[in-house]
Parts: structure tokens; C-alpha cells; sequence
């Protein structure tokens, strides 16, 4: 888009807090191919490692068991049982405390960050501005989002919702119709036909 007198772009609200330091612990950096802007957005749990409670024994984390902890390494989806009070077994592990076992929960998962008890913690990819990094923690103290969220908004979110048989609220249903008819009126200037549209013509005829 181009700009008139005085115009500066600024970019998205988003982009501009993870520069100023606004951001969440993780985001991913992109690129647009027509125009080469960078921007940010946030990372979803789908693009983490992630480590759930349930895949640890029943056992572990119960009174009595000895185990503290697991030494978890992400980038191989490995675990081992592990005693907070020794070093990690090597380069690439993550030391998770364990929080106390009950009938319900078998074991509660401590974030790193607010040590929460979390029946999963994720280990994102990036950092506060999008450079490789493994930082682990729970969902919330991350930043995470989920990749449907992602889609929200875009034609084929729109199209879901317009041929959904459950009914939805006139607002999403507003919006979806929104999405479409942008979407048909970029196509349609990206062929050159709005230079054919009634209007234009009856004016030139005129």
C-alpha cells in the first residue's frame, strides 16, 4: 500500500511490542515474499515439544518414591527420572520439579517460570524475539497459542463457519462474510476486472 504526504509505517500492535520489549518469552519471526517485511506473531503449542504428565509413571512423584524430579531433553522427547539437588545429565536437558501426587492427578508438573502445577509443559523454539532457543514452561507463562487460532479470520476459517450445521452468533457470522467478500474483492483487482465494474462503465458512457 502505498503511502501519501507525512506516512510512516509502523507496523502491527503485536510487532511492536515484541520490538519494545512487550512481547510473550517466545514468538516467531516471518517474512511477507512480496513486500520483505518482517513481523512477529506468536507461537503455537503445535510447533513445541511437549511434555505431559501422563506420560510419566503412576509412581513417580508420590511420597516415598525418592524421585524429585524429571531431567527432560526436548529436542530428543526423552525423560529420566532425576534429583533436583544433582547437575542435568548434559547439554540440552531441562530439570522439572515434581509437585505432590494425589488420587486424582498422578503427577503435577512445576513451571520453571511461576511454578504453577501443569499437567503439561511445552518447550518453544524461540525466544522474546524469535531467535533459536529452548525455553520450557507452562502455557500461559510462554505465550502460546493454538494453530487454529492461526487461521482465524482467513477464507477457509470463514467458509468453515458459513457451512457449519450448528448455528453461530450473527457477529462471527458477520465477520465470516466480511472475510469473504475481501477475499472475493482482492481476486477480483488482482485480475484487473474492477476496471469493468457497472458503475465505472456507466460513468464513462455518461
Amino acid at each position: 500500500m502505498k503511502g501519501g504526504r507525512g506516512y510512516q509505517r509502523v507496523g502491527d500492535a503485536f510487532s511492536r511490542a515484541v520490538q519494545e520489549g512487550r512481547g510473550p518469552r517466545t514468538v516467531m519471526t516471518c517474512t511477507r515474499p512480496r513486500t520483505g517485511r518482517t513481523y512477529y506473531r506468536r507461537v503455537s503449542a503445535q510447533e513445541c515439544s511437549t511434555l505431559t504428565a501422563a506420560a510419566l509413571p503412576a509412581l513417580w512423584g508420590q511420597p516415598g518414591s525418592g524421585v524429585q524430579g524429571v531431567a527432560w531433553n526436548p529436542a530428543t522427547a526423552l525423560f529420566q527420572a532425576h534429583l533436583i539437588d544433582r547437575e542435568a545429565p548434559g547439554e540440552g536437558w531441562v530439570q522439572i520439579r515434581f509437585t505432590a501426587g494425589s488420587a486424582r492427578a498422578r503427577v503435577g508438573l512445576s513451571c520453571p517460570h511461576c511454578g504453577r502445577t501443569c499437567r503439561a509443559l511445552h518447550a518453544a523454539p524461540t525466544d522474546d524475539q524469535g531467535r533459536p532457543a529452548t525455553l520450557v514452561g507452562c502455557r500461559a507463562c510462554l505465550g502460546l497459542t493454538d494453530a487454529a487460532r492461526q487461521r482465524h479470520k482467513c477464507p477457509d476459517w470463514a467458509a468453515s463457519v458459513l457451512h457449519r450445521a450448528a448455528p453461530t452468533s450473527d457477529t462471527t457470522t458477520r465477520r465470516a462474510l466480511q472475510v469473504m467478500e475481501g477475499t472475493a474483492s482482492r481476486f477480483v483487482r488482482h485480475l484487473g476486472l474492477h476496471r469493468d465494474r457497472p458503475d465505472a462503465m456507466s460513468a464513462e458512457n455518461n
